[in-house]
């Protein structure tokens, strides 16, 4: 499975020359740049939270072209297009155009969009929004793959043009139609090559496991090849990546919500590591018990491989470690309820990963765009309801502090 970058905000800090760069030398396959043209004030989550950061973020084939003139084999997509947002035709010129100079690296990622009153500023009907994206992306296909093309279609309209150039990849660039909703499969099968659809809404893994097959079935059944599948916005967590390998992803992308140069430079560099394939037990044979290499006990297989694989083992107090031969029972309850003081932002995402699945708590990270992957993917809370719960807890977590479950353990302050 491919491992790719998608950038969802940011304008300030690093480039998206410096960000493709970045990318391509630590080994990620693609880099894909979100895409919303403004942020109407009156606009809301539907959880109620605010929508002003989705407003912070360069034109997406701007920042690709930047980012594809720095590198010779990072594939660059978009993460994604609002085609109900944009001209077929002129649209159509800057896939071609991209995809041209980045000698056939582009990913044409499709999406109708979720703000209503962001395609309503543009004249774009929200309740007939997904036929429109799927007439203009059969229309943008016939100017590519034909010298003289024609469309006569519902909304898209247009007698016979010429446009160059056409794009490096023939017929043209792969389409990667995004959505989660029950007709996101009927858009792919219909006019698109792959299917994008995001991590976070989906119950578990196991659904996607069986959407992906029945996808392919169909695909199967029509005559087409498999149908590759780009998993969105998934939490940077090996075990969580591996999951959805096994399960039938083709690539993942992990979310930037930030181009801050510090702290984007420490997360790629942090991720680059998970890269690398890691050993993993079938499930018939992972212990239910077991213990990290500094001899502490953990609740279960995968929250072992969490904290082994990608972060060095957190160090209990030292309290902790004397009793930790004698009273197994006792530590092991103690780490269920209570996180260490961990003042380091590693130390802490390694508490988070390690102690998640058992405490339920808010994410390790207090920026609301992870904050919101990161739980509607381990299923803590609907997505519906991200706002009130999820940013509360975040407002109130101070750094060095410890973090807690909502019970505690009899006895203990």
């Amino acid at each position: 499975m491919d491992l790719g970058i998608v950038v969802m905000i940011g304008s300030d800090g690093l480039t998206p020359q410096a960000v493709g760069r970045t990318c391509e030398e630590r080994g990620f396959e693609s880099l894909f740049w979100a895409e919303h043209t403004h942020i109407p004030v009156r606009s809301l989550r539907a959880d109620g939270a605010s929508t002003r950061w989705y407003a912070d973020t360069y034109d997406p084939f701007t920042a690709l072209s930047a980012a594809a003139a720095v590198t010779s084999t990072l594939k660059l997509g978009t993460g994604v297009c609002l085609v109900i947002e944009r001209d077929p035709i002129t649209l159509a010129k800057e896939v071609a155009s991209l995809d041209r100079l980045s000698g056939g690296r582009f990913l044409f990622g499709v999406g109708a969009g979720w703000n209503r009153e962001e395609m309503a500023d543009h004249g774009t009907e929200p309740r007939t929004r997904m036929a429109l994206l799927a007439d203009r992306v059969r229309a943008m296909r016939e100017i590519w793959a034909n010298d003289e093309a024609s469309y006569h279609g519902q909304f898209v309209d247009f007698d016979p043009l010429w446009s160059w150039p056409k794009p490096a990849q023939r017929p043209g660039p792969p389409v990667l139609v995004a959505g989660n909703g029950p007709g996101s499969e009927d858009r792919v099968l219909d006019f698109g090559d792959q299917w994008m659809p995001q991590s976070g809404l989906f119950a578990d893994v196991a659904e996607f496991r069986r959407r992906v097959a029945a996808l392919r079935r169909r695909a199967q059944d029509a005559g087409r090849e498999p149908i590759p599948v780009t998993v969105f916005g998934v939490p940077p967590d090996r075990a969580l990546l591996a999951e959805f390998a096994e399960a039938g992803a083709d690539r993942c992308l992990l979310p930037l919500t930030s181009l801050d140069a510090s702290e984007t430079m420490s997360k790629l560099d942090d991720w680059a590591a998970l890269r690398s394939e890691s050993p993993r037990l079938p499930r018939s044979a992972r212990p239910r018990e077991c213990e990290t290499p500094a001899g502490r006990p953990v609740a279960s297989a995968q929250a072992l491989a969490r904290a082994c694989a990608d972060h060095p083992p957190l160090r209990p107090a030292a309290h902790q470690r004397q009793r930790a031969s004698s009273r197994p029972d006792r530590l092991r309850a103690r780490l269920r309820h209570r996180v260490p003081v961990t003042p380091s932002k590693r130390d802490r995402q390694a508490a988070g990963s390690l102690i998640g699945d058992c405490l339920r708590i808010r994410p390790p990270t207090d920026c609301p765009g992870e904050a919101s992957f990161w739980a509607m993917s381990r299923g803590v809370v609907a997505p519906g309801r991200l706002g009130a719960r999820l940013f509360a807890l975040g407002r109130r977590r101070r750094p060095g502090t410890r973090l807690a479950s909502r019970a505690r353990p009899p006895g203990r302050r």
